[in-house]
This record gives C-alpha cells, sequence and structure tokens, in this order.
C-alpha cells in the first residue's frame, strides 16, 4: 500500500509529518509528497523506535522488463502474424505505407531477413523460409541482396514520417528499402 503525505499510526489514525517537526526527512517529505511503502515503514517498527516517521526514502524505479518488442495492441500470435505479414510486403514491393510504430518493428525484422540473406548459408536460407511467407521471394532475396548491399552492414531500410492517417489520427509513415 502506497501512501503519500499520510502515515497510518498504530491505533489506525492519521499521523502527518508537521512542519514543526524537527527532523529535515519528516519536512522534506511533508513539502514534497514523496511516496513511501508503508508496509516497509511497518516491517521497520519505524513508528515505535524512532523518533522520525520517515526512514531514508528509497527511490521508485521502473524496470524494463519485456520491453524490447512493441506489443502493437495485438496478442502475441496476431503480432507476429502482422510482422511476417508486414515484412513480406516490404521485401515484395519495397516501399510499404503503415504507422509509425508498426514500421519502426518491422525495420529490425526486414534488416534480419537481408542480412541472413547476405550470409547465404543453408541454415540462413531456411531461417528466412521459415519467416517469410513467400518461398520465391526468398530465392530472390538470396540472390539480388548480397550484391546489392554489399558496402553495406546494416541500415538497409529507412523511415519517413507522412500526414497522420484521417479518421483516428494516427502516426504515419513510409518504411523503404534503401
Amino acid at each position: 500500500m502506497w501512501l503519500s503525505l499520510g502515515f497510518v499510526g498504530p491505533l489506525g489514525t492519521n499521523t502527518y509529518a508537521s512542519p514543526s517537526i524537527s527532523c529535515k526527512r519528516c519536512l522534506q517529505t511533508s513539502f514534497l509528497g514523496v511516496a513511501v511503502n508503508a508496509n516497509k515503514l511497518q516491517r521497520r517498527g519505524a513508528f515505535y523506535r524512532t523518533p522520525c516517521l520517515v526512514p531514508k526514502l528509497e527511490p521508485i524505479v521502473a524496470i524494463r522488463h519485456g520491453d524490447r518488442l512493441k506489443k502493437l495492441g495485438k496478442p502475441a500470435d496476431q503480432r507476429k502474424a502482422l510482422i511476417r505479414a508486414l515484412t513480406t510486403e516490404l521485401l515484395r514491393h519495397g516501399r510499404i505505407r503503415t504507422t509509425l510504430a508498426r514500421a519502426k518493428v518491422v525495420r529490425s525484422f526486414a534488416d534480419k531477413m537481408i542480412s541472413l540473406s547476405k550470409e547465404g548459408s543453408l541454415h540462413a536460407r531456411r531461417q528466412a523460409l521459415a519467416f517469410i511467407y513467400d518461398k520465391q521471394l526468398v530465392h530472390a532475396l538470396f540472390e539480388q541482396a548480397p550484391e546489392r548491399y554489399a558496402d553495406r552492414n546494416g541500415g538497409y531500410t529507412r523511415i519517413f514520417h507522412t500526414m497522420p492517417r484521417k479518421g483516428d489520427n494516427a502516426e504515419m509513415g513510409v518504411i523503404e528499402l534503401v
């Protein structure tokens, strides 16, 4: 349970850090409204052992677990199918128009497919066949991409911002092969 300025006292009464308290931490908490974990305070016995109502505050940090791939507002199976379809169409047509969030996700997968085609091994070809929907497209990619992108080590796509979509004002863009 997170509290802002008030703390639950021993009898359930609210105990506020008032400006008349001489403790610096209590004063800072009362004026800044820093969030403090009440359970941690009670476990430490801070209400009974110390004259200070607030122990040393620890910063609240958001952890970036599972933040590698945008979720795109879809379940995992639909998201994977969407990314595969957009990557296939980008490699087939050379340029597609989509939302910026989708374009940024597709960029990494398209770059990976082109890197696999530059590698040219049988294992790389099978990995590309497992991801791209069109078998003839994979064969064409493995024939043309190594000489087209021989001087590049990455950055095979570019994204342009375009006008927002009419209807929901979503940010749109064009992703194309360099």
